[in-house]
């Protein structure tokens, strides 16, 4: 029961790890939005400064949008590792459960 109280532990720190990961990934394309993102369609038509602005930024968004992109599919990958341990750990309980049954019931 200790290796399996271990392993659920483990599998806890990694879900948390990832939450604080996907948690910065939220809070770097907030700041992109507040960043760029800094006055309506009407402001922006209106200011040929916040027009050139917009401009030069489009490029730093679409890199940001990029990488935002390879970071949440490998944060998906991370979650399906995580979810075929759980599986395993599953499954090993299931086999410890079933072997203690049939050892009380051979006694």
């Amino acid at each position: 029961m200790n290796q399996a109280h271990f392993e659920l532990e483990n599998i806890k720190i990694r879900l948390e790890t990832l939450k604080d990961k996907i948690s910065d990934v939220v809070q770097a394309h907030q700041w992109l939005i507040e960043d760029v993102y800094t006055c309506t369609a009407d402001e922006l038509i209106a200011s040929k400064e916040e027009s050139e602005s917009y401009l030069l930024a489009y490029e730093e968004s679409r890199i940001q949008h990029n990488h935002t992109e390879q970071l949440l599919i490998s944060y998906l990958n991370d979650f399906d590792a995580i979810i075929k341990n759980v599986e395993q750990l599953d499954a090993k309980n299931t086999l410890s459960d079933e072997s203690l049954a049939t050892e009380s019931d051979n006694a």
